[in-house]
C-alpha cells in the first residue's frame, strides 16, 4: 500500500485501498474482483457515462434502472423487482447526494446481489457517516477533475473484505501506467459523448444511433484502464489534509447559492431540491422548465454552468429496468450551477438574473408520474 492508500485507510477506517488512474478503472477493476463477467449489472439510469464504460470494460454489461425524483437515486421499488435480473449493483450517489445505502444494501443482500458503492462526487459523506463503508463490498473514489479532490488523475476502491482485496491487488499490478495515446483515447470519447448529445438528443435521434456510439467506446475505453500514477501523491494527500477547509468552503457556496436563488422558488420559476443530511452538493441543482434555454444564454455569457447527462440507456442501448421517466425528466430539466472555490458573488448574481429575465412565473416543471 503506497502512502496514499495508507492515508485513505486512517482517514475512512477501512483496512484495505487500492489505487487506480480513475474511478473508471476502480469500478472494471472491483467488478472483475467479485468474479463477474459477461453478467447484467445494475445501476441507476441518471448516471455520467463513465459508470457504464466501467461495467463495459469489465466484460459485463450496464442494466439500467429508473431513479426516484425526490432522492435522486435508483427507484427502490423498481430495484426490488429486478434486483433478480442483474449480478451487481452500482449505487451511484449522484450530485453528491446519499441515496439510501441501508434500503439498497437490504435489497441487494436478500437478492443475493453484492454492491459497489460510487462516491465519486459524495466523498464527503465518509467525513459524515462513519458506518457508510458498511453498505457496500466495495466503495469508490474519484480524484478527478471537479471532484471534491481536485487531482485531475487518481480512482480508488476501499473495502474491508480481505479476500476481495487480495484480487483487487492482484489486478492492479496487471496495469500499466497511462500514456498520451490512452489520454487521447479517454478525451476523444469524452468530446465524442458531448458532440453526439449535441448532435442527436436534441432531435430524439440518439437511440437511432446507438450502435455508432457503442463502436467508439469499445476501441477507446481501453484508455481508461491503468495505474495509478504515484507522483500525484503528495497533491492529493495534502488536500485530504485540508479537507475539513473544502468541505466549509463548499458548504458556504451552497448556502450562498441558496439564499440567491430563493426567490425564485418563491415565484414559481425553479423548483430547488433539498439536500439530505449527511451530503453536500458537488453542484447546486435546480430544476427548470426551459432548461435548455436557460442553458444557452448562460454558455454564451461564458459562465461555468451544465445541465446533466439524459437517461444512459439511450446512448448504450442496454436493458433497462422500468420506464425512464424520472431519469428522462431529470435529464431534461436539471441545471448544475457551480459552487467550486473560485466561483463569485457576481457569477451568482448573473445566473439569478438570467433564471428571473428567461423564466415565467409558476412556470416550474410538473414531475412525471408512474401509470
Amino acid at each position: 500500500m503506497t502512502s496514499l492508500g495508507q492515508v485513505l485507510s486512517d482517514i475512512y477506517d477501512v483496512p484495505y485501498v487500492h489505487l487506480f488512474a480513475n474511478a473508471t478503472t476502480a469500478i472494471a477493476a472491483s467488478l472483475n474482483a467479485l468474479g463477474l463477467k459477461s453478467v447484467s449489472i445494475g445501476l441507476p439510469n441518471s448516471v455520467c457515462p463513465n459508470v457504464p464504460i466501467g461495467i463495459l470494460l469489465s466484460g459485463n454489461y450496464p442494466y439500467f434502472i429508473d431513479i426516484d425524483p425526490l432522492t435522486l437515486g435508483v427507484n427502490l421499488d423498481i430495484l426490488k423487482s429486478d434486483v433478480g435480473n442483474i449480478s451487481c449493483f452500482i449505487n451511484v450517489h449522484a450530485y453528491g447526494i446519499i441515496t439510501n445505502p441501508e434500503r439498497v444494501a437490504d435489497i441487494c443482500i436478500a437478492g443475493g446481489v453484492p454492491v459497489i458503492q460510487d462516491l465519486a462526487v459524495a466523498q464527503y459523506s465518509l467525513h459524515q457517516r462513519d458506518n457508510l463503508l458498511q453498505y457496500a463490498d466495495v466503495s469508490i473514489l474519484s480524484f478527478g477533475i471537479g471532484k471534491l479532490i481536485n487531482a485531475g488523475h487518481g480512482g480508488a476502491a476501499l473495502t474491508s473484505n480481505k479476500s476481495l482485496s487480495n484480487q483487487l491487488s492482484s489486478l492492479a499490478t496487471q496495469l500499466t501506467p497511462q500514456t498520451q495515446s490512452s489520454r487521447n483515447k479517454t478525451q476523444e470519447l469524452n468530446s465524442y459523448h458531448t458532440s453526439f448529445y449535441n448532435t442527436y438528443y436534441p432531435t430524439g435521434l440518439v437511440e437511432r444511433n446507438t450502435d455508432l456510439y457503442i463502436s467508439l467506446v469499445q476501441s477507446n475505453m481501453s484508455g481508461f484502464y491503468h495505474s495509478f500514477d504515484p507522483s500525484y501523491s503528495s497533491f492529493i494527500i495534502n488536500q485530504l489534509n485540508s479537507i475539513d477547509d473544502i468541505i466549509s468552503d463548499r458548504f458556504a457556496k451552497c448556502d450562498e447559492c441558496r439564499a440567491s436563488l430563493h426567490p425564485l422558488c418563491e415565484n414559481g420559476k425553479i423548483i430547488m431540491p433539498d439536500t439530505p443530511e449527511g451530503s453536500l452538493l458537488w453542484r447546486f441543482n435546480i430544476l427548470i422548465s426551459q432548461r435548455d434555454l436557460v442553458l444557452r444564454s448562460l454558455l454564451k455569457m461564458s459562465m461555468p454552468i451544465s445541465s446533466w447527462y439524459p437517461s444512459a440507456d439511450i446512448f448504450f442501448g442496454f436493458t433497462r429496468g422500468g420506464n425512464p421517466y424520472y431519469s428522462d425528466f431529470i435529464g431534461e430539466t436539471i441545471l448544475n450551477i457551480w459552487i467550486t472555490s473560485d466561483v463569485s458573488h457576481d457569477y451568482l448574481d448573473s445566473v439569478y438574473r438570467t433564471l428571473d429575465l428567461l423564466l415565467p412565473e409558476s412556470s416550474t416543471p410538473s414531475i412525471p408520474s408512474y401509470a
